[in-house]
């Protein structure tokens, strides 16, 4: 019998304005991405946000995007949920247009 976790896959971070990866799923594991929540802690700006699911450590493109360039207004937080799956060596990378989105992230694992 599978065995599943909660786990964070984004600690509380401030996106930059180039692609980063901020969470690879281990080796021997799989990873449901269930929410992602981004916020807009620029109060004049809106801020523009990507992320992308990666297979391996493919680079981030129009392939792989689930959150095209998606405006926040300032002050606002957007919410998503999801049902991804991804499988080890899996990358979740993300990008914000200019400074100011704050992003938590999380799942559900298990040991495969």
């Amino acid at each position: 019998m599978a065995t599943y976790v909660n786990i964070k896959l984004a600690e509380p971070l401030q996106l930059l304005t180039t692609t980063q990866t901020f969470y690879t799923v281990p080796m021997g594991y799989q990873v449901i991405a269930t929410a992602f929540t981004f916020a807009n802690t620029d109060s004049v700006n809106t801020v523009g946000l990507s992320l992308y699911l990666c297979t391996g450590n493919s680079a981030p493109d129009n392939s792989n995007i689930i959150i095209p360039n998606t405006p926040i207004d300032p002050g606002s937080t957007v919410n998503f949920d999801f049902g991804h799956v991804l499988n080890a060596g899996d990358t979740i990378k993300a990008y914000a247009s200019a400074p100011g989105i704050t992003m938590h992230g999380s799942g559900i694992t298990q040991l495969l």
